[in-house]
């Protein structure tokens, strides 16, 4: 990518805070080598003045100092020039190899390797194409400088790279005197912090080079295919067609392929790779600088994909192969890409293990609560999950948008629980019934028949008399599940009006105990001889 394009990528990152990112901002990293461009075009200064007056009016084209005449070098120019033009409009001219991807011998006179030459300031650069019209004048497009994908996190680690001064700029005086001691080449302050690591990971950039490179390779030819499928489909979204994803899956393994070929990469340096990328990504993500870890993460997202492909391996053998832990003691690539199933089931069991605590529900063991979660899962009944999740979301926010949302998220989770009651084996269409159907203990069931009982899950009164009486039924023997299964019944009852409950702790509350009551009487079925599980 050009420098434009590489300062607009990098601006977004947020690395250099403080810092205009610009082309000065590129100069002054390239001068002190800590990241220099991948490739340069550079033209003679004959070939630029042709070049430059082609591309203006004719009164300027009597130029000064001369332009190159009609000749093999010209004639290279002008290919080179096309077909790097034609590379960066691949959509309309159709596919073809980047000429700076793989130079022929007849460009090697305009192509530099920075990294091979010394430095030389990029104003230096500039041509002279004084002429008729202007007797002086100069400039700067005979050099394009180009960057590659990879080199934006390199350029976000080397920000904060050198010596730091920790000084208090907003005093003038002090602020006068740190612009003295650096006009006089001395250090501003006496306390100063070294920074090593940007130095050690530029290192790792470098051994790893021809894998980065491929990735970059592969990721780009996949987009360009992709884009090529996407043309006429007039926008918004839609399913690839099978033939649409057959040819895509064959453009990704024949780029992986050619990647490969290119930088004589093994399965081996790319799972290396991958262990440097999931380093950095887990570092920026502990430092809070989710612009930077996400860049990291979209990158290693590719290099995954390209080594599932050269090395024929699922996501969970390099997963295993990548290992390095992370903070939560998870394989690193799994803290990531963290498998939304399992995360979700983890958030039930956590919270049902308390509220199952909080009520002094013992019967109930582990096994019962992993039972449950794998049997929410099996079952598609994952808005369970969705609900929950959610729920935590909008919790104590201190806004009534917020609390809305969690109004909202409860009797959400009370249909939730009718679906549970549902895959059990209730067959009836209130949720009420359903719960007499399926519990067989008889101090639950003796309650859930009482009219008095009864009487309060369905009928509509008063908000504040229902708890004081719902709390009434806890006290007696079986009362406390009673309690829950009425309390899910009459807030799914309720869904098609709005929630009487304004105080974030009772709904917190009232939540737990619709979990408890999904639950209690999954484990009241799965204990039951004569319910079976549907």
């Amino acid at each position: 990518m050009d420098v434009r394009k590489f300062t607009r990528e990098l601006e977004a990152l947020r690395a250099f805070r403080g810092e205009h990112v610009g082309s000065n901002l590129l100069e002054a990293l390239e001068k002190s080598r800590l990241l220099i461009p991948q490739i340069r075009i550079r033209y003679p200064d004959p070939v630029a003045r042709r070049f430059w007056a082609e591309a203006h009016d004719e009164r300027m084209h009597q130029l000064k100092l001369p332009m190159e005449p009609d000749s093999p070098r010209w004639e290279n120019a002008v290919e080179l020039s096309n077909r790097i033009y034609r590379g960066r409009n691949r959509s309309a001219y159709g596919p073809s190899v980047h000429p700076l991807d793989k130079p022929e011998p007849h460009f090697a006179e305009f192509i530099q390797y920075p990294a091979m030459m010394d430095f030389e300031p990029w104003l230096d650069t500039r041509i002279d194409v004084s002429n008729d019209v202007y007797p002086e004048l100069l400039d700067n497009g005979n050099v394009e400088t180009y960057y590659t994908t990879w080199q934006i996190l390199v350029a976000a680690e080397v920000a904060d790279a050198g010596v730091h001064f920790r000084i208090n700029l907003a005093d003038d005086d002090i602020f006068h005197a740190v612009q003295e001691a650096l006009h006089n080449g001395l250090a501003p302050a006496n306390s100063f912090s070294l920074n090593f690591l940007p130095v050690h990971v530029a290192r790792d950039f470098a051994q790893n080079e021809p894998a980065l490179n491929a990735v970059v390779w592969f990721a780009e030819e996949c987009e360009y295919t992709l884009t090529e499928i996407l043309k006429g489909q007039g926008g918004g979204r839609f399913r690839l067609s099978e033939q649409q994803e057959t040819t895509y899956q064959q453009a990704c393994r024949d780029a992986a392929k050619a990647a490969t070929n290119q930088y004589q990469i093994s399965t081996d340096e790319l799972v290396a790779l991958c262990r440097l990328l999931a380093r950095r990504w887990l570092d920026w993500n502990r430092q809070g600088r989710p612009l930077i870890a996400d860049a990291y993460k979209d990158f290693l997202g590719e290099s995954v994909q390209l080594t599932k492909l050269i090395g024929d391996l699922t996501f969970v053998e390099i997963r295993d192969r990548v290992e390095h832990a992370s903070t939560r003691g998870r394989p690193i690539l799994d803290e990531i890409w963290p498998n939304w199933s399992e995360r979700e089931k983890d958030r039930v069991r956590l919270t049902l293990k308390a509220a199952l605590k909080q009520q002094d529900t013992n019967d109930v063991s582990e096994a019962d609560i992993d039972a449950f979660v794998n049997f929410l899962e099996e079952r598609g009944l994952e808005a369970f999950f969705w609900r929950l999740n959610s729920f935590e979301s909008h919790a104590f926010r201190g806004n009534e948008f917020a609390l809305e949302g969690m109004k909202s998220d409860l009797q959400g989770m009370a249909v939730a629980v009718e679906h549970v009651a549902g895959a059990l084996g209730g067959t009836e269409t209130q949720l009420y019934e359903k719960f007499k159907q399926l519990w067989r203990n008889p101090n639950v069931l003796r309650l859930l028949k009482r009219v008095d009982i009864s009487s309060l899950a369905r009928q509509k009164r008063n908000w504040a008399e229902f708890k004081v009486q719902l709390e009434a039924l806890r006290q007696e023997q079986g009362g406390k599940t009673a309690a829950d299964l009425v309390l899910a019944y009459r807030i799914r009852g309720g869904v098609h009006t709005t929630l009487p409950e304004d105080d974030q702790f009772e709904l917190q509350g009232l939540f737990v105990a619709l979990m408890r009551a999904a639950v209690l009487t999954f484990v009241e079925v799965r204990r039951s001889p004569a319910i079976a599980l549907r």
